[in-house]
């Protein structure tokens, strides 16, 4: 028997559809919610860490590890999947320490240009960075509109005008995949 007759799904005659359809009737539930969620540890964050000493939070420290990926399943013939985060450049990806990546400008500035090859540049750089960093998901853009001065995060989107930052999105977007990485608009 051959590989693709034992999983069809990596039969790359059939449709994205019926190859889909034929790995999700295979999985168990085990490994369907393997894949909808990473790999990430992470710490108890309603634990109370203030009677440990200096030592004892290095420990703790160390214990975390950035893997931001959706684990692979050979029996499936499932590749790993890294994840990294970027809505204004590649940040914190699969892998400690972080991968280094150009630190880019404010997605506000770009969108201040009203350039709509300019937005397409930048996220051709971001989806150029990914894929030599060996990242296949990037978690941006972001497309929250700008509420208020004050706001946190402000600086990972393009504006307040919705018309404005959908259309530079979009290049971003566009560019970012034709990479052959996965943008995930946020938040």
């Amino acid at each position: 028997m051959t590989d693709t007759t034992e999983r069809p799904w990596l039969d790359t005659t059939l449709s994205p559809r019926e190859r889909a359809v034929a790995l999700v009737a295979a999985m168990t539930l085990e490994q369907k919610i393997r894949q909808l969620h990473g790999n990430m540890e992470t710490i108890d964050i309603h634990q109370d860490y203030s009677g440990l000493d200096a030592e004892e939070m290095e420990q703790l420290a160390a214990q975390i590890r950035v893997e931001r990926h959706v684990i692979a399943d050979e029996d499936l013939g499932i590749p790993r999947m890294r994840i990294t985060n970027g809505p204004v450049g590649v940040g914190m990806g699969d892998g400690t320490p972080s991968p280094p990546a150009t630190a880019l400008p404010m997605t506000i500035g770009v969108a201040a240009s009203f350039d709509l090859e300019l937005a397409y540049a930048y996220g051709d750089l971001i989806g150029k960075e990914c894929v030599h960093l060996g990242q296949h998901v990037l978690e941006g853009p972001g497309l929250c509109l700008h509420r208020t001065p004050i706001g946190g995060r402000n600086f990972e989107y393009f504006s307040e005008d919705p018309y404005l930052t959908g259309v530079m999105g979009v290049q971003v977007t566009k560019a970012i995949q034709a990479n052959n990485v996965i943008a995930m608009a946020k938040h």
